[in-house]
């Protein structure tokens, strides 16, 4: 079996799902990223998510069409080289490589802080979060690379039990009528301070929280029957994550009262307020240790699928050599693992230590929200163009045109809110960090076009036939 290759055959349409459900990181995500969202949508923060969740539902569909046609472990790389040019594909892969690379230290820093604040509410211990951290990272670097299907289960049990929790909270806070009582004025725009617009940036969040649901298209070579397997599990988590969002975030909402949201803005723990505050104190540890599981699982499944971006990049020789290598006995790409865990390492030791895991997470996830957002916005116009030109008579225009816009539309939308009314220190810097990353990329593609000009074109073309 070539160095190259991965494992065939190896997982189901069950681990495809785990892989997607656990880069959503759905806990993890209500706890962290609903405060962000609600200090720009104020009470209609729900609207938010559920606009995110729209237009997430589209953007998911392009990708099922691209998962039946492309099964390939490159992902935005092979689709973008594919229905655009492979330049567009480099610089897709290269984009949301790095996205991810840097929502693993983001992920890991969350499950550490919050593992520290719940010893210290049971034993009153205070261990440093960076011990965590470590212990984090290496495990989910032994999982991802001993065997992937070992490490998909661990995700969907983890994943599953921590969302169970979650939503019983949720339930009993509606139950119990909130502070307010319930207003389906949650879903109003009217409830926003900054009207439209907070809205928008609100969907910045909205969309950081439903970020990984296209994972499973990673795991297409390493699936049985992935032109079947892999699309199930994608809409599967877009639907399940879309449900969880709303429904937390409408909690959340009616929680803190629909006229209260800039406490719920102000709140470092919103989600902790609200299961103590309506369940109790120790149902509020209970929930406080699944956005550890859940930051956790989230963690391994960023590294398992920014390893397969790095790997169907490096051997098509667009990212170095070594890293498009596998190892020999379990087949996963085991030096793309290391490299991505070293990063992190020096990722959360040079940014975590200075600025803590909050504030880096909240820092992280805003820079890279922006370059997955646009990799999916192309993705969309990819597929308009992929899809008209192979489909035939099996072309729609309202499948292949319509429900496409939807996506590059209201992805428009949340990129145009991130900049403009230029959002509070730090988040004015993300946008340009995320500039400073592709303008490196374009210079490095110069490079390789200067060099080898037929390397660059072999890129698509290779992977598309590869795929096929």
């Amino acid at each position: 079996m070539s160095e190259s290759q991965l494992k065939a055959n190896t997982l189901s349409s069950t681990d495809a799902l785990a892989l997607s459900v656990a880069l959503l990181a759905p806990v993890m995500g209500v706890a962290l990223t609903t405060q962000f969202a609600a200090s720009s949508a104020g009470g209609a923060t729900p609207l938010s998510f559920l606009l995110a969740g729209i237009a997430t539902l589209s953007l998911a569909y392009v990708i099922i069409q691209f998962t039946r046609n492309l099964p390939s472990a490159g992902f935005a790389y092979t689709y973008l080289a594919a229905g655009l040019t492979p330049s567009v594909g480099f610089m897709g892969g290269w984009t949301y490589a790095f996205a991810f690379l840097i929502g693993v230290p983001m992920v890991l820093g969350v499950a550490s802080l919050y593992m520290t604040e719940l010893l210290r509410n049971l034993f009153a211990a205070s261990p440093s979060w960076i011990i965590f951290f470590i212990i984090f990272l290496l495990a989910i670097v032994v999982l991802s690379a001993y065997n992937i299907k070992i490490s998909t289960r661990v995700q969907l049990w983890t994943a599953l039990v921590s969302v169970a929790a979650v939503v019983v909270a949720s339930a009993v806070t509606l139950a119990k009528g909130g502070a307010d009582g319930i207003s389906l004025n949650a879903f109003s725009p009217s409830t926003s301070p900054a009207g439209i617009s907070g809205i928008g940036f609100g969907m910045i969040f909205g969309f950081t929280s439903f970020i990984g649901f296209e994972a499973a298209a990673v795991l297409g070579e390493e699936t049985a029957n992935p032109r079947q397997s892999i699309p199930k599990a994608i809409l599967g988590a877009v639907v399940f994550a879309g449900i969880f969002y709303v429904l937390v975030s409408f909690a959340l909402d009616m929680g803190y009262g629909l006229k209260h949201s800039q406490v719920w803005a102000a709140s470092p723990a919103p989600l902790n307020y609200m299961v103590t505050r309506y369940v109790g104190r120790v149902m509020a540890n209970v929930v406080d240790f699944m956005v550890v599981l859940s930051a956790f699982t989230a963690g391994l499944g960023g590294i398992n699928l920014v390893s397969r971006i790095a790997f169907s990049m490096g051997r098509q020789r667009a990212l170095p050599l070594w890293m498009g290598k596998v190892h020999p006995r379990y087949r996963t790409p085991t030096p793309a693992i290391l490299f991505i865990g070293a990063v992190t390492a020096v990722i959360g030791i040079l940014l975590g230590i200075p600025l803590g895991p909050s504030e880096m997470f909240g820092f992280l996830a805003s820079t890279g929200s922006l370059g997955i957002i646009a990799v999916y916005v192309s993705i969309a116009v990819a597929g308009v163009v992929f899809f008209r030109r192979t489909l035939g008579r099996g072309w729609s225009p309202i499948k292949h045109i319509i429900v496409p816009l939807v996506g590059v539309i209201l992805g428009l939308l949340a990129l145009y809110a991130s900049v403009y009314p230029v959002p509070p220190s730090p988040f004015n810097l993300t946008p340009y960090i995320m500039l400073v990353w592709i303008v490196v990329g374009l210079v490095v593609l110069l490079v390789m076009r200067r060099r080898q000009p037929e390397k660059v074109q072999l890129l698509g073309r290779v992977m598309s036939e590869e795929s096929e």
